[in-house]
């Protein structure tokens, strides 16, 4: 993550199909102008956040528990309950200021399998040789009531790296139908094709 001043097409504009290559580029996180370093101001953040979700873990729990209520009643979920984060980091020119939001989403769900058959493909590996998480929605061959909860947290930095504003994103909760993609369809016969006469 850095913040970087870039010159397009040599600062002459962009054409009417609005096409632009990077001329120059300037990293300014770090100068005399921006002297806070946006690798730190990230560390920083993730802890403060890790913290809040520590201090908020029961209210989120408590959450969950109301989101399954009203989505399955009696039901008790199948599995598997997965987690993930979103960080987005963005710049204001005018304020002068860096703007990270974290956004956590939780779900479960009671779920079936297409064909019968459980699979859950995981993410690959990161640079790291870790895994990055759940697999994704869209690569699961799973289906039925999901429900969970979102909840977030945003911080303003000053320039020189103090934070100086906290967003709060409060506790969400949503359930939602997760419909079969249709990747196991019937076979068809092969067409018959007439006869040749000799």
């Amino acid at each position: 993550v850095a913040l970087v001043e870039i010159e397009v097409n040599g600062g002459r504009g962009s054409p009417p199909a609005d096409s632009v290559i990077a001329t120059r580029l300037r990293r300014l996180d770090g100068t005399a102008d921006f002297p806070a370093r946006l690798d730190r101001v990230k560390a920083q953040a993730v802890e403060r956040y890790q913290q809040w979700v520590s201090l908020e873990s029961r209210r989120i729990e408590s959450a969950m528990e109301k989101s399954a209520m009203k989505a399955l009643g009696q039901k008790s979920p199948t599995g598997p309950r997965e987690q993930t984060e979103v960080v987005y980091f963005t710049w204001s020119s005018k304020e002068r200021r860096y703007r990270i939001h974290f956004l956590t989403t939780i779900t479960n769900g009671v779920y079936e399998y297409e064909g019968g058959i459980r699979i859950e493909l995981s993410r690959p590996e990161s640079a790291g040789g870790k895994s990055t998480g759940p697999a994704s929605k869209s690569t699961n061959l799973r289906y039925g009531t999901q429900f969970g909860v979102e909840f977030g947290q945003g911080f303003e930095v000053t320039a020189d790296g103090h934070f100086d504003r906290i967003l709060e994103f409060p506790i969400q909760s949503f359930q939602r139908e997760v419909r079969p993609r249709g990747v196991f369809e019937p076979v068809l016969a092969p067409p018959r094709l007439p006869r040749r006469h000799r």
